[in-house]
């Protein structure tokens, strides 16, 4: 079945909201999203540089903004050790 980019959009978000496992709970019980691999699938094409990604955060100041006040935000960055270097990316061909 092919998935609409809305559809794909809605998935993300509520997996975002609610974490992986109980994103993959909610899909088990209610069929109306595809499970946690296919949505892998539906944006594993997708394309990000590395640095900051500022859609994203700007995609999160406006969630964050409807939300009361009493919510308390974390953002959470990968580890990773920092060195000198240069490095090719194959994926995006620089």
């Amino acid at each position: 079945m092919k998935w609409s980019q809305d559809v794909i959009r809605d998935a993300l978000v509520l997996k975002m909201k609610m974490g992986t496992r109980a994103y993959a709970d909610f899909v088990k019980s209610l069929r109306i999203y595809f499970s946690v691999r296919k949505l892998q699938q539906a944006v594993e094409h997708m394309q990000f540089d590395s640095g900051i990604q500022y859609p994203i955060l700007e995609a999160m100041k406006a969630d964050f903004s409807r939300m009361p006040l009493i919510f308390v935000s974390v953002l959470g960055m990968d580890e990773m050790a920092i060195q000198t270097a240069e490095v090719y990316d194959p994926g995006a061909k620089r």
